[in-house]
């Protein structure tokens, strides 16, 4: 008797650790979903996206509408609906302004402290000051420069990606391994 109480107590114990387990995994699901579905509301329609799917398939179109669990991206196949539960990772397409903006000021610092060293030695007055003038002006010249140059180069954006980095693809992978 003692052993048959303590079989179905084992018994008990084991499904209750079963149903938090599957309790907790569909909660991490659910957050997941939520937070994905607050991305996708931030959307503009006609925005150009990336999705990644559960099986790592990839589907590049425009965004037309969301409805209900489903989002509807429009390809060379047509439209296509997109359940919210197999999206994976998420890109939309944007430009490259801040890169630009980034490169172009490092270059700008490298050319600033040169013409700032030639502007020291060159023009008449403070050489510290002259060096510091120099060299803001390549920063900013560079940085506006390189901003207007990332302006007009297109980049994938992430903007939807799960917690773990290590099923991370880049977004022009095309299923080989160089």
């Amino acid at each position: 008797m003692k052993f048959k109480i303590l079989s179905i107590s084992l018994f008990g114990i084991v499904l209750l650790s079963f149903s938090m387990s599957f309790a907790q995994d569909s909660n991490q699901l659910s957050a997941k979903d939520s937070l994905l579905y607050k991305v996708i509301k931030k959307l503009d329609v006609e925005k150009l996206l990336r999705v990644q799917l559960t099986d790592k398939v990839r589907i590049t179109g425009i965004y037309s509408e969301f409805i209900g669990d489903t989002l509807f991206l429009i390809d060379s196949l047509g439209k296509r609906a997109v359940p919210v539960g197999s999206i994976d990772i998420m890109w939309k397409r944007g430009r490259a302004t801040k890169t630009g903006l980034l490169i172009g000021s490092i270059v700008g610092t490298q050319v600033g402290l040169i013409g700032g060293y030639c502007a020291a030695g060159l023009m008449p007055g403070d050489a510290a000051v002259n060096f510091l003038v120099g060299t803001l002006t390549g920063i900013l010249t560079g940085g506006l420069i390189g901003s207007a140059i990332g302006a007009v180069i297109k980049k994938w954006h992430r903007c939807f990606s799960p917690p773990d980095p290590e099923e991370i693809l880049p977004p022009d992978y095309d299923g080989r391994y160089d």
